[in-house]
């Protein structure tokens, strides 16, 4: 009888991910104001999505340099990238949420007058279809033949929010480039075969 091997790599993402909505929930609730507490969690929702997004893109360029080693199952590459997406969506659904219910408040007319609002909700709703898309049972009853190029807007969705960061009001400008820098250099790494 064959046994299959421990499937460790999806809990670390969802581990981290729950790590990470923790720590921000932790930070927001030792502030002292309202406002600082709904920025404090709105902005450490957005950096755990936008860092697990980075994460997601990196796991396969990571995963084709290691393929060489012997040691290495591919298997755990897709697992985990699965796995990092999925809590990206998730923390990306919590930023959008905390977003839409404490600094826009009533002001839904904004949603479409903010061009920073409107690339965030062009991300979210991007990741929102990839996470609907990332359960194979799902994929199978809806009947979605070009699974592969939809998940491929995953990139989309990094440059989206991206925008979304970059040109919005509160956001560490150096950052955001510090982060695309590294997604990019790590892409690079899809040419090395």
């Amino acid at each position: 009888m064959k046994t299959r091997p421990p499937r460790r790599a999806p809990w670390v993402a969802y581990g981290l991910g729950v790590v990470a909505l923790g720590g921000v929930a932790a930070l927001g609730l030792s502030a002292p104001w309202d406002f600082e507490r709904q920025l404090l969690w709105i902005r450490g929702t957005a950096w755990s999505a936008f860092i697990g997004l980075a994460l997601t893109l990196c796991v396969s360029p990571v995963g084709r340099v290691l393929a060489k080693r012997k040691w290495f199952k591919r298997a755990s590459v897709d697992r985990l990238r699965r796995a990092f997406g999925i809590t990206t969506a998730a923390l990306a659904t919590a930023h959008a949420a905390l977003g839409l219910t404490t600094y826009l408040g009533d002001s839904w007319h904004l949603l479409l007058e903010l061009a920073w609002v409107r690339s965030g909700l062009l991300a979210w709703s991007v990741l929102l279809a990839l996470w609907l898309t990332s359960y194979p049972a799902l994929v199978k009853r809806l009947r979605i033949k070009l699974w592969k190029p939809l998940h491929r807007l995953a990139f989309v969705a990094f440059a989206l929010a991206a925008h979304h960061a970059l040109i919005s009001p509160f956001a560490p400008r150096d950052w955001v480039f510090g982060t695309v820098a590294v997604v990019a250099a790590v892409a690079l790494l899809r040419a090395v075969r």
